[in-house]
């Protein structure tokens, strides 16, 4: 499964169909078009939305320190050495300002 963004999609949909608009002339080719983007669009609305938040990798995160071979020391929140692609809820990255 990959998460998309089904928003960004309808808008792609929509300018898409819109420069096809000038390659095919009027007719029924458009009618055609018009109705498949039409349910594409209708079939993305009717998908279910997953409830995911952004995470913030340990080699990512500000409270690491030490770096092995795939390796980070989290110096805060876990206090151990934890693989580069682990994360926690309370990862913080390194260029974020809060505290």
């Amino acid at each position: 499964m990959r998460l998309i963004d089904a928003d960004m999609l309808k808008e792609k949909m929509a300018t898409t169909l819109e420069v096809l608009k000038h390659i095919f002339p009027p007719g029924e080719q458009e009618a055609h078009l018009i109705s498949a983007f039409a349910t594409v669009g209708k079939m993305a609305d009717d998908c279910t939305s997953i409830d995911a938040v952004p995470v913030v990798r340990c080699k990512d995160c500000r409270w690491h320190i030490d770096e092995e071979p795939g390796m980070v020391y989290c110096r805060a929140v876990i206090g151990g050495w934890v693989h580069n692609d682990w994360f926690c809820k309370s990862g913080r990255r390194k260029d974020d300002e809060r505290p």
